[in-house]
């Protein structure tokens, strides 16, 4: 078994003569279905990457920040409230 740092690399593998050769002396799969197996493999691979990538995008972006609706020139509630409680005329 070779020790691959990623799916891609791993994939890759799946395509040497020698796992084909494993394979096809096993009477498990032809180098056609090989190949036709690590195309799908890839697709779902690339397929969860852009899922990924996609929710990521909407984490950072797609949720307004209090920075954002706010007005910035004026201190939060909490901080107005905490700044009440902590004055020693209260």
């Amino acid at each position: 078994l070779s020790n691959n740092k990623n799916t891609p690399e791993a994939l890759e593998v799946l395509t040497s003569k020698d796992s084909i050769a494993l394979f096809e002396s096993m009477d498990v799969m032809s180098e056609v279905e090989v190949g036709a197996r690590q195309e799908v493999d890839l697709e779902n691979y690339i397929m969860h990457l852009q899922i990924e990538g996609r929710v990521y995008n909407e984490l950072v972006y797609g949720y307004p920040s209090i920075r954002k609706t706010r007005d910035p020139s004026q201190p939060t509630t909490n901080i107005n409230a905490q700044i009440t409680i902590l004055t020693p005329n209260h």
